[in-house]
């Protein structure tokens, strides 16, 4: 990673920006799922901003994000230092696929009646929107390197 200095003077407690050198992707099998994940992280993180959630609902989804990391990590536990990760065999998946299940269902059963509504439009529309990024970074062709079609005038 390279740090880029940003203008103007620094403010206590922050931390410099990161900017990710381009070119190459750096990383192993599993880095896509990786940044897909975290991707999903963030749109979640947003969407919940936006529900008024109370303390007692913060602290239950808290709670269940740290039992979900904990279940996760006992099926498929993070690779040692300098280790590439290993693909998920299909048992691992399966079992990957009941514990985000139960995160969800665990997560609906937290939210209220309107936040649940509230939620799937938002999450919808975030997931709208990163599909449209991603067909633009595509090309219309949704092939990675692919340049749009080209139209042509009247």
């Amino acid at each position: 990673m390279v740090f880029a200095q940003s203008s103007g003077p620094a403010k206590a407690g922050s931390k410099p920006p990161v900017v990710k050198s381009q070119g190459s992707h750096s990383g192993g099998p599993g880095q896509k799922g990786m940044q897909f994940r975290g991707r999903m992280k963030q749109m979640e993180e947003r969407v919940l901003a936006k529900l008024n959630l109370t303390a007692q609902q913060k602290a239950s989804i808290k709670a269940l994000d740290e039992k979900t990391a904990k279940s996760l990590t006992a099926v498929r536990p993070a690779p040692k230092a300098g280790q590439k990760p290993e693909r998920p065999t299909k048992a691992q998946m399966d079992k990957i696929s009941a514990i985000v299940k139960g995160r969800h269902d665990g997560l609906m059963k937290i939210l209220n009646t309107k936040q649940q509504a509230s939620y799937k439009t938002l999450m919808d529309k975030e997931m709208k929107a990163w599909r449209e990024e991603r067909a633009k970074q595509r090309g219309k062709s949704g092939k990675p390197g692919t340049p749009p079609a080209k139209t042509s005038k009247p």
